[in-house]
């Protein structure tokens, strides 16, 4: 299958010069050309439908947070994400007590902001 895949990135021409064989199998063929099929589909959803690009967006923005938290959590590999993509992938800021004191019905705080994700 890695010979298949590759044939379908980089195309027939260059995966001929890289002498990987071709595949005739109907399962390397087809799961290629149904890939591209479906890409180009929700592709033309997404320009003409705002309700499915508003959809596509939310699904987007939740798949790259698992990915930066799989990462995170499992790997130990830590992402600085700059403040500007923060807002933008709707990162909310975490604060951090340093030092707190009650006053009468009040808190006086220092805080710090974390700044792992």
């Amino acid at each position: 299958m890695p010979e298949a895949l590759t044939r379908f990135f980089i195309g027939d021409q260059y995966a001929d010069l890289l002498g990987l064989a071709p595949h005739e199998d109907l399962m390397r063929n087809l799961a290629p050309r149904m890939t591209k099929l479906i890409g180009r589909t929700v592709s033309h959803t997404e320009e003409r439908h705002p309700v499915f690009r508003e959809l596509a967006k939310s699904f987007n923005l939740t798949l790259l947070k698992a990915q930066v938290a799989h990462f995170n959590n499992h790997k130990a590999i830590h992402f600085y994400i700059p403040p500007s993509l923060r807002g933008d992938w709707k990162i909310p800021v975490e604060w951090v007590d340093k030092w707190s004191l009650p006053l009468f019905n009040w808190r006086l705080a220092v805080q710090k902001k974390r700044t792992e994700l």
